[in-house]
């Protein structure tokens, strides 16, 4: 034998419950967030319980757009299972820049008519993987980027996301109010319009426009009404506040968002240097590329070199070790073919 070598308490609860996921680890991606975001994601140091805690005092006062990213950020179911498929990655590149393990082995036998045990050892390695490792490394650090790359850009869109429904919220909110306004004045006009035709002072005719015009604006309110909570329940969502809905409200006070628009002729250039998805796209061709060459060794057999000792009754014999796979019916077809395939 041988070897080889929300309400607002229930929103305490869930941001609370939700730092497992962050990019502690990952500073390069954390500063990406921030730069493109605007705020910082969950990174699991002692900041985070300052931010939350900041959270929930802005759902106090109310929601602006800044406020609302920095909830999804720390609080977005995607966001936070994009940020373990970093993690992941990662393992798989740690994993991918470790050697295969050496393999040792021995045993003992006997010699008829002889007395006592003759022990022998073998350590191997596999050469190929050796000879492979760089290439292997290489490709390993692509995939990695890859994905650090694309989890980037589905936080980037989830933000993104963020920020248009808090603005369609924003509007239904302002809408809803509106309506109310214009629905009280509605009331009033009625209601004047009723003493008036009381008194003589105005014909049937204008009393029945004044009191129809008082029912579209109930109408009206309450359609605006509706939309309101549509679009309530819509940013709760994406914010991860489900079950918080109801207690949102924007803030007093109503900023345009700032930043000037581009030329729309830079639009196109600006998109291919700067999205995230078009780079991680880069980075997987690449890491494809060095994936079929490594699947083109699939069809050399393993190789392993090492050394063996074998002790006997009046000597010792040590020596060079030499074991090859005979590639009789497993020549890596399949997994050349999938690489491609790729």
């Amino acid at each position: 034998m041988k070897t080889r070598a929300a309400g607002v308490f229930l929103t305490a609860l869930t941001l609370a419950a939700s730092g497992c996921a962050t990019t502690r680890g990952e500073p390069e991606l954390a500063g990406l967030i921030k730069e493109r975001a605007g705020q910082p994601a969950a990174s699991g140091g002692p900041g985070d319980e300052q931010a939350r805690l900041d959270v929930l005092v802005q759902l106090k006062e109310g929601l602006t757009e800044d406020s609302a990213v920095r909830i999804a950020l720390l609080n977005n179911r995607m966001i936070l299972f994009s940020l373990e498929e970093v993690g992941v990655a990662r393992a798989e590149l740690a994993q991918a820049r470790i050697l295969t393990n050496p393999e040792f082995a021995g045993g003992s036998g006997f010699y008829a008519g002889r007395s006592g045990t003759y022990p022998h050892f073998t350590l191997t390695q596999d050469v190929l993987d050796l000879a492979l490792y760089p290439l292997r490394r290489r490709a390993g650090t692509e995939r990695f980027e890859a994905a650090r790359l694309s989890v980037g850009h589905s936080i980037l869109e989830t933000v993104a996301h963020v920020r248009e429904t808090f603005y369609s919220f924003l509007a239904a909110e302002l809408g809803q109010t509106a309506a109310r306004d214009e629905l009280s004045a509605a009331e009033a006009m009625g209601e004047f319009a009723r003493r008036q035709s009381a008194a003589g002072n105005i014909n049937e005719l204008n009393l029945a426009k004044l009191e129809a015009a008082q029912n579209e604006a109930e109408i009206e309110w309450e359609g605006r009404m509706a939309d309101a909570s549509v679009a309530r329940a819509e940013l709760a969502e994406a914010l991860g506040l489900e079950s918080d809905a109801d207690a949102l409200k924007p803030a007093q006070g109503f900023n345009e968002p700032a930043g000037a628009e581009a030329p729309s002729a830079d639009l196109e250039a600006l998109a291919l240097s700067r999205r995230l998805d078009l780079a991680s796209a880069r980075r997987k061709v690449v890491a494809l590329e060095k994936s079929v060459s490594l699947s083109r060794w699939q069809s050399v057999p393993q190789i392993r070199l090492g050394i063996e000792r074998e002790t006997e009754a009046d000597a010792r014999r040590t020596g060079p070790e030499l074991e090859m796979q005979i590639p009789l019916f497993d020549r890596g077809q399949a997994r050349r073919a999938g690489a491609r395939a790729q």
